[in-house]
């Protein structure tokens, strides 16, 4: 193979030999730690690298051209193949229009280089078709392929735009290749696999793939076998798996195989795709780990794709660890499911225990389903088979803030010790191993839900009880099956329900725990593992599945509220934190705390802690919500509204009084004799008495509520 050519010089070379190590090394730690990172994300080589510069050069492939020729637009090759072994980095292969027939597409021979890659494309936007009809193309085979098979993998290349149709073989295939694209393409009527192939870095994004796997049209292939449509893979050699894979904003349709099939692959994104009337499995997991499945629309419209065997569409998205787990083989672990929409499938999400695959790690783990809609799905909307005894038992798995719509039978999981379940709505009913007093029953009140119709009919209506009736989750879901940033509180399923809100971020300090020598609040109760996921105010009593990603910076819980022009009556209450450094900051760890659904106004802001006095500011403020407010109580004792719910601290900077435990407004021997107790009984850990916040009940708290009592500190609000 000729893979250095006159006008490559040594850096590609090297680039190549570095890429091949990366890739057998698998390296997890260069590639980025979250997994689902995007391409550049997840590839800091691309940037640590730039290839000499050099001129780009345009070669052309058309209808009638030859191998012969010098590949100019007036003198075009014939072949791909002899394109691509001229090609050096940054240089684009053009296709002519036209319909090409009677050959295999291969790329073999050239690589680019970071920021550089070789593209091959139709030209200014021409038609261009690679046909397989009279084609003799194996069931291993495709029509168009990139691959090496020599050590050295190809890289650094962008297949774009094309349209294949007609294979007796494979549609779009790819073998020992790192930093690849395919996007933009077109791929239909193919017998086998549509587009796959086993690599590393490699973007499928934005193709059209229907009519494939037409080897079992009908379902003429009973009980399994059929192929994947869009199906990275492991080395058919070795058996090496596929890794950094990202699947996303592909439309999958009409085809009588599994839509998008993970099978034995590492660090892949399934995100943004339309799948839809494919045989037995829209998304299937087969043998991955560390999977980031989102955004996807699923939905089964057409009884024609139906498994005859079965009698009901394909399940939305199914795990399982099917045949033995050999060498190189992960079984199912860290899947991450969340804001997907999945409608009239069979099953919604699910996993089947292969029961032929006798081995002890045929189980899965880690595995979180949090903001997804479930609608009418014909089976179970969620069906995880049992891990028998004797296989490693499922662990630390998650479902959180889900529509579980009606089937036949509405849930079933097979080990629910292995699972947490909260602020699920479940529409029918709730299960007996997921009774949550956040969990609910009830009409979603959709917008407009339709099976094939928009996924926008599966938004919420303003009055869903989904709004805002959701919990913050690990790993986090920022934003919500459209883009949009979810809330503190989110609401349950894909959608957020986009609610006008008021934005405020406060600044103030508490006395008990300020630290004058770094100007700051003692975090011993994050630190300690002392502070609760439930916050201690029954105005907004909420409970975290998790703290912020910053959590060693939080020091308490407080309650924000926005009070009106009276003083007295409050419009809404937030529980939020306060850092180390005194600002405050939301339940999801941003630097805003949102009042979604609160009118603009005038509000004073008032801010609550469970031993510490009530403070208010001075004066209202006007707060729009287009315009978010900040607020700094330290700066001056003029902040607050009234003389005595203010201390000095250090000079020049004022914070919140200390003491009042029971939170009347005054220190007063009602507050001594909770301090009494709890020092008595040497209680320890978030206590009410302990006003240093350091978990402990002692002395120095006493002190400080004496000391401040003798004052005659109070709020002094209306």
């Amino acid at each position: 193979m000729k893979h250095i050519i006159e006008r490559k010089s040594l850096v590609v070379l090297l680039y190549s030999v570095y890429a091949l190590a990366a890739s057998y090394a698998g390296h997890a730690d260069a590639a980025g730690a979250r997994y689902g990172a995007s391409l550049d994300e997840a590839s800091p080589q691309v940037h640590a690298y730039h290839a000499k510069s050099m001129a780009a050069a345009q070669w052309f492939i058309a209808p009638g051209g030859s191998d012969s020729n010098t590949g100019s637009i007036g003198d075009p090759f014939a072949t791909l193949e002899k394109a691509s072994t001229v090609a050096n980095p940054g240089d684009t292969i053009y296709f002519r229009a036209g319909t090409y027939g009677g050959i295999r597409h291969n790329f073999r021979n050239s690589s680019g280089s970071p920021g550089q890659p070789i593209v091959v494309r139709p030209y200014q936007g021409e038609s261009v078709v690679l046909d397989g009809t009279g084609v003799s193309i194996s069931s291993s085979q495709s029509l168009l392929s990139v691959a090496s098979y020599d050590p050295e993998p190809l890289h650094d290349i962008s297949i774009e735009g094309l349209e294949v149709q007609n294979s007796s073989g494979r549609g779009i295939t790819y073998y020992n290749v790192t930093q690849l694209q395919i996007k933009e393409c077109t791929v239909h009527h193919i017998a086998y696999k549509g587009i796959g192939g086993w690599g590393h870095y490699v973007t499928i994004s934005a193709n059209t793939v229907h009519h494939a796997a037409m080897i079992n049209e009908n379902g003429v292939i009973v009980g399994g076998g059929w192929p994947g449509i869009i199906q990275p893979s492991e080395n058919y050699v070795d058996g090496a798996p596929a890794t950094w894979h990202t699947i996303s904003g592909n439309t999958v349709h009409d085809c009588w195989g599994e839509g998008i099939l993970i099978g034995n692959s590492h660090h892949v994104t399934v995100e943004n795709n339309l799948v839809y009337d494919v045989f037995s499995v829209l998304i299937y997991l087969d043998k991955v780990s560390d999977v980031l499945v989102r955004n996807n629309y699923l939905y089964c419209v057409n009884p024609a794709y139906n498994r005859p065997d079965k009698g009901y569409p394909a399940n939305a998205i199914s795990m399982a660890n099917e045949a033995p787990i050999s060498a190189g083989e992960i079984p199912i672990a860290r899947i991450h499911i969340y804001n997907n929409i999945m409608a009239g499938c069979g099953r919604g999400i699910s996993y089947w225990q292969d029961s032929a695959n006798t081995d002890v790690e045929n189980s899965y783990s880690a595995v979180s389903v949090f903001h997804n809609t479930i609608h009418d799905p014909v089976h179970q909307a969620i069906w995880f088979d049992e891990v028998p005894a004797g296989y490693s038992a499922p662990v630390d798995c998650h479902m959180h803030n889900n529509i579980i719509d009606r089937g036949s039978l509405q849930a079933d999981v097979g080990n629910p010790s292995a699972w947490s379940f909260s602020h699920n709505n479940w529409v029918v009913s709730i299960p007996a191993f997921a009774t949550d007093a956040n969990s609910f029953t009830g009409d979603p009140l959709f917008t407009a839900a339709v099976p094939g119709g928009a996924a926008a009919g599966f938004q919420l209506q303003s009055i869903s009880p989904n709004v805002n009736a959701g919990s913050l989750c690990t790993p986090a879901v920022d934003e919500d099956y459209s883009g949009l940033a979810r809330d503190d509180d989110p609401d349950i399923g894909a959608y957020e329900y986009p609610l006008p809100a008021l934005k405020v971020q406060m600044r103030l300090l508490l006395q008990g725990a300020y630290d004058a020598a770094g100007d700051s609040l003692r975090t011993d109760l994050i630190a300690g593992g002392w502070l609760t996921h439930e916050s201690p105010y029954a105005q907004d009593a909420v409970t975290l599945n998790r703290f912020p990603d910053d959590s060693l910076q939080i020091v308490d819980w407080i309650l924000l509220q926005l009070v009106e022009n009276d003083g007295v009556t409050v419009a809404a209450s937030r529980s939020a934190f306060i850092n180390k450094d005194g600002w405050t900051r939301s339940r999801s760890g941003r630097d805003m705390l949102s009042f979604p659904g609160v009118a603009a106004g005038t509000y004073y802001l008032g801010v609550r802690h469970r031993n510490h006095l009530t403070v208010m500011s001075a004066t209202a403020r006007v707060l729009d919500s287009g315009i978010p407010a900040a607020f700094d109580f330290t700066t001056s004792r003029d902040q607050y509204y009234g003389p005595e719910s203010r201390v000095e601290l250090a000079s020049g900077t004022w914070g919140v009084t200390a003491g009042d435990m029971n939170q009347d407004g005054f220190m007063t021997t009602s507050d001594y004799v909770l301090w009494f107790n709890a020092q008595r009984a040497a209680a320890s850990g978030y206590q009410i008495p302990d006003l240093t916040l350091d978990g402990q009940v002692d002395a120095a708290d006493f002190q400080v509520w004496q000391s401040n009592a003798r004052c005659g500190y109070e709020s002094g609000l209306p």
